[in-house]
């Protein structure tokens, strides 16, 4: 179970605010968006650094800030996209779980499986590939059964 991560990907469209709230009918509704991609082992035992990916590439209130406790990207919308998602893959994922499995013991070169949704922005499996880490795709009527990311774990 240690090395089954499985990622989710939520789209934040309001802050602090309740499923009843209502803007007044004067005000319009904010357009602020921010998309979380989250990364967790079945045993939810290594949770990876979260990307979150906003529609400024280089927000003002970032400004001055060294040392961020999670990965920043930005884009006109907000959205994840298939090249961000391989670059979390590639210059994240990968390097994160292979340390995790050493600090906790396991062969150095073990196989990796990640699994994912069939969301249309993720990458074709075959790209998913990288140092005994490989991607693998959930049937979509099953996702919400088993994706561990819809059990809870993030």
């Amino acid at each position: 179970p240690m090395k089954l991560p499985s990622i989710g990907v939520v789209c934040l469209k309001k802050a602090l605010a309740t499923d009843a709230e209502r803007p007044p009918s004067s005000t319009k509704e904010s357009k602020d968006r921010v998309t979380v991609l989250g990364c967790s082992n079945t045993a939810s035992t290594h949770k990876g650094k979260l990307m979150v990916i906003g529609k400024s590439v280089n927000p003002r209130v970032f400004k001055g800030v060294k040392i961020f406790p999670v990965i920043y990207r930005g884009n006109k919308k907000g959205w994840i996209t298939t090249n961000l998602c391989l670059e979390w893959f590639e210059k994240y994922f990968v390097p994160e779980t292979r340390a995790h499995c050493a600090s906790v013991g396991l062969d150095p070169k073990c196989q990796i499986v990640l699994i994912l949704d069939n969301c249309s922005v993720h990458p074709k499996a075959k790209l998913l590939v990288k140092d005994n880490v490989m991607g693998l795709y959930l049937l979509p009527k099953y996702t919400s059964l088993i994706q561990p990311c819809d059990q809870g774990i993030i």
